[in-house]
């Protein structure tokens, strides 16, 4: 029997554990465990929910949320490394001539998502909890900087928006692809990006995740009624997740632009979001 993941917005999971709204968190860990769910969490949710750390904000108990939330049956999907996972997966499928085969983002350690190993070599032998791990980043100041990659992302809409001479679509996708790999230090096929980008872009499903983003953000640029908000960064970090989990929730401003972007790629994205709680728990 295979197990069923769901995504839980940031904003639906804090009203679960704070408020038992639209379910107890006791409700909520029995259900998923008699059905076989697991809940899906990134480091993007957990660092949302550790923000009020920073802010000396007492709106929000967040240890007790994280320790409710490691209560629950979860599984933790790293974002961090998801668009990097893709592309290897992608140039080890062009290389051998082979279709593109799906990633496994997937681990049972919160410390995977975040790298620490590559800090701390002895991390993989840690037996904290998760709320103790988030309270040693805090301690670090390794949590926070939303607030100025959200900057950065909302002039990166303008800027999108007001180009002169906009490139075609494909052309942006070729281009996102050579500035992805760089990033990740990555080597195109015999050094011929372009190809490679275009190999890509020929089948939604390679790169899923990275494909999607690149739809959704365009949807948004071309919007140009929409203002970007402060939130949008991490909302985007939670929607990379949707091609790897079978349910999530999402607000109705990107209930739509997901909705849009899944017409454009025809993958059916809509059958796996959901406006709220109370949908997702009548589908479970």
């Amino acid at each position: 029997m295979n197990t069923m993941r769901i995504y839980l917005d940031t904003k639906d999971l804090i009203e679960i554990i704070e408020k038992s709204n639209p379910i107890s968190p006791i409700d909520l860990k029995n259900k998923l465990t008699e059905k076989n769910i697991e809940l899906v969490i990134s480091n993007t949710l957990l660092l949302e929910i550790s923000e009020p750390l920073i802010h000396n904000s007492e709106k929000t108990n967040v240890m007790n949320v994280i320790n409710q939330i490691e209560m629950i049956p979860h599984i933790f999907i790293n974002t961090k490394n998801l668009i990097r996972f893709e592309l290897l997966e992608a140039l080890n499928s062009f290389n051998i001539g082979r279709e593109y085969n799906n990633v496994n983002p997937f681990t049972r350690r919160f410390t995977e998502t975040l790298e620490l190993e590559k800090i701390y070599p002895l991390a993989k032998f840690f037996i904290y909890s998760l709320a103790e791990i988030i309270w040693k980043l805090f301690e670090e100041q390794a949590l926070g900087g939303f607030g100025t990659h959200s900057i950065k992302w909302k002039n990166t809409v303008f800027i999108e928006r007001n180009l002169p001479n906009k490139p075609k679509k494909k052309e942006n996708f070729i281009y996102t692809i050579r500035k992805h790999l760089l990033l990740y230090k990555l080597k195109a096929p015999n050094q011929d990006a372009i190809l490679f980008a275009k190999w890509i872009y020929e089948k939604p499903y390679r790169c899923p995740s990275t494909r999607l983003i690149f739809e959704v953000f365009h949807k948004m640029v071309k919007n140009i009624g929409d203002i970007p908000k402060n939130s949008d960064l991490a909302d985007f970090s939670h929607i990379q997740c949707l091609p790897y989990v079978d349910l999530m929730t999402v607000d109705r401003r990107f209930y739509a632009y997901v909705s849009q972007a899944a017409k454009s790629l025809n993958i059916n994205y809509q059958s796996n979001i959901r406006k709220s709680v109370n949908v997702i728990l009548d589908c479970i």
